[in-house]
């Protein structure tokens, strides 16, 4: 089992769009691995059936058994992390080990206002 982290500078977790989105990510491999990569993410989920976006990838070809690596992506104008009765939509930034597709993620809101737009109580 491989040991993967990801850190979001300065602790945040609200972005604004536009916003660049700094951090660092950090593995420990057990088994070599073809490639590393950080993704830029969206998943949301209506209903209880998930969907995945990936926006942005940085890949890191050949990793050592052991390294940490710094990421920045700018973020988009949308969509918007909401919540709602029956769907939400989150971003995440996601180290995945490449072939084994093993994953960490860490969780960011995305909003005008650097979170989470709730929809509860909007349509009465």
């Amino acid at each position: 089992m491989h040991e993967l982290t990801i850190q979001l500078a300065d602790g945040r977790d609200g972005y604004r769009p536009h916003e660049r989105l700094r951090g660092n990510a950090g593995w420990q491999l057990t088994r070599p691995a073809t490639a590393m990569e950080v993704r830029l993410c969206w998943f949301v989920e209506v209903q209880g059936v998930p969907e995945v976006r990936v926006v942005q990838t940085v890949r890191y070809d050949a990793p050592l058994a052991q390294e940490q690596r710094s990421f920045e992506f700018v973020l988009p104008a949308a969509p918007y992390s909401y919540a709602g009765a029956l769907a939400t939509l989150s971003w995440a930034i996601e180290l995945v080990a490449i072939p084994e597709k093993e994953f960490v993620r860490a969780l960011f809101k995305l909003g005008p206002h650097a979170d989470v737009v709730e929809l509860f109580g909007q349509l009465e």
